[in-house]
């Protein structure tokens, strides 16, 4: 494959399940074969190398964090002493966690000398490699970067975010629960002053501004406020299960302040018709 025009080079793409002992108890690791080449690397490297020598493994923080193991230590594998040399981040799973360990290893544990999940290719020219490799060897599908990312997406979106698209929505739904009880009783217990105001000129429409003035207010405050709550829960629910998955961006926090001002104005609503009847004439009278 490598002699086709438009490849740079390949490299072959090992990665298995091995189960193996630790303090008498079973543990799962996620082996990927690492060639030498450069080409496959972790995620994120932490501490240590991963510059790997015969029975030398990177395993993730995460997986050190639970098992209790350091750099320095060793775990039998297969009969054999691997010394873990390279703690990373970004390849726990949930389900599994990804580990380095040398592509020679990983054979030898497997008893896998010949066969591969799939090839790595470079290319300067990825549109040509692609069309050479498929006219060329029939029996293997070809795929660009973007699509192989696509595809391993699709395997997140399709099992996992129909059920956190549920739970948004019941986000949604109590958040303006809260938010528009609070704006209703706040109405409630405000009734003089309003009347006071629709007394002086302000029409329903005046009124309502100034509620949806408080409920922006009052979800913005909310905002901030659980913003800094899940910083302490985060770091919480870290300690207590290493394998807790939290990654955060600054767009998914705007994301969640543009919804918290959606909920707002939608709980806004709530006492809209509270303030419509207000009667200045019994209020001054009660």
């Amino acid at each position: 494959m490598a002699n086709i025009e438009g490849v740079k080079s390949v490299v072959p793409f090992v990665s298995r399940q091995v189960s193996f002992e630790i303090d008498g108890k079973e543990a799962h690791l996620n082996f990927i074969g690492d060639d030498g080449s450069g080409t496959v690397k972790p995620y994120k490297l932490t501490q240590g190398t991963a510059n790997l020598s015969s029975q030398e493994i990177v395993v993730d923080e995460t997986f050190a964090q639970d098992k209790k193991v350091v750099i320095g230590d060793t775990l039998k594998i297969d009969d054999i002493n691997f010394k873990i040399v390279g703690l990373a981040k970004g390849g726990n799973m949930i389900v599994y966690t990804f580990a380095l360990m040398r592509l020679d290893d990983l054979r030898a544990i497997l008893d896998f000398s010949n066969n591969n999940n799939y090839y790595l290719v470079k290319s300067d020219q990825p549109e040509l490699a692609e069309k050479n490799i498929s006219s060329e060897i029939n029996s293997v599908l070809v795929m660009g970067r973007q699509e192989f990312l696509d595809n391993n997406a699709a395997i997140v979106r399709d099992s996992f975010l129909p059920i956190a698209g549920v739970l948004l929505i019941i986000a949604i739904a109590i958040g303006v629960a809260v938010i528009g009880l609070t704006i209703f009783t706040s109405t409630i217990e405000k009734s003089r002053e309003y009347g006071v105001l629709k007394a002086i000129g302000y029409t329903s429409s005046g009124l309502y501004g100034i509620a949806l003035i408080q409920s922006l207010v009052s979800g913005v405050i909310g905002f901030v406020i659980g913003y800094f709550l899940s910083l302490v829960v985060v770091e919480v629910a870290q300690r207590a299960a290493s394998g807790f998955v939290h990654e955060v961006t600054t767009i998914n926090v705007m994301w969640v302040l543009v919804l918290t001002i959606f909920m707002s104005i939608l709980a806004s609503f709530i006492p809209l018709q509270r303030l419509s009847t207000i009667d200045p004439a019994k209020i001054f009278k009660a």
